[in-house]
């Protein structure tokens, strides 16, 4: 991504941050008439390989083109709404499950229905933590090891675990809490986005020369020049709803 001015760190090694992140190394501005781009910086540990590692690094190089997408004075410089945020990055990170993503990046793919379903299982697992944190905010004296293993037990139908801590494998729960909520409902407005962009410019899933161009002047370059809510009902042209998230889930039935 050396055209946009992304810099990667994604190797392993001790003393690191633990969770994957995108920031500004520089913010982009105007200079004797002449914009300087921003510089982004895309941070995760791989040491393998794996259909979670690729959504996850894609997500983050979500980030990273929205941050290098924007153009407008030092006040509004930033990405605006963490929920908008979040949801954006997904757009390009549920790519990673579309079975024409896979074929063009990865040379074969594993079909809608399990491809729909790998995707799936993350977003249920992002509600999961963001109802684990609705809960214990709530009720800051409780166990979180009975909470988790309650939601996902009945929820998931996963064995209870109760003498694991495995929640805390979001890094987020521990520094910005609250922020799980964000990926939690995110998903409604990433699929209402996702489909808004195939129906207004065309299929991008497996590539697309001219999507960066397109959704970056309709979507990205203010930054935070315009409330988040009046931003998406003008791209949308209409507020935001739960269908395309329901038609989604539905191409799992379809592509059995």
């Amino acid at each position: 991504m050396k055209q946009l001015g992304i810099l990667y760190d994604l190797d392993v090694r001790p003393g690191k941050a633990p969770i994957a992140y995108t920031d500004f190394v520089t913010r982009g501005r105007m200079i004797d008439g002449v914009w300087r781009r921003s510089v982004m910086r895309v941070s995760a540990n791989y040491a393998g390989g794996g259909m979670g590692a690729l959504n996850e690094l894609v997500h983050e190089n979500g980030h990273a083109i929205h941050g290098a997408a924007i153009r407008t004075r030092p006040a509004f410089m930033d990405m605006g709404d963490a929920l908008f945020v979040e949801a954006f990055a997904d757009v390009t990170s549920w790519s990673v499950y579309e079975p024409a993503w896979q074929r063009r990046y990865l040379g074969r793919d594993d079909g809608e229905a399990a491809s729909i379903r790998g995707l799936f299982s993350n977003v249920v697992m992002d509600v999961a933590w963001a109802l684990f944190e609705i809960r214990m905010l709530g009720t800051p004296g409780a166990d979180p090891n009975r909470v988790w293993t309650e939601i996902t037990s009945r929820y998931l139908h996963i064995v209870p675990h109760p003498e694991w801590s495995w929640w805390a494998v979001r890094g987020q729960l521990v520094d910005s809490p609250g922020y799980m909520v964000n990926y939690g409902l995110g998903a409604v407005l990433t699929a209402d986005l996702r489909e808004h962009i195939r129906e207004s410019f065309g299929p991008f899933d497996a590539g697309n020369a001219g999507w960066y161009e397109w959704i970056s002047e309709r979507l990205l370059r203010k930054g935070e020049e315009q409330d988040t809510a009046e931003l998406l009902r003008e791209f949308l042209g209409r507020p935001i709803g739960p269908g395309a998230l329901l038609r989604q889930i539905g191409r799992i039935k379809g592509g059995e």
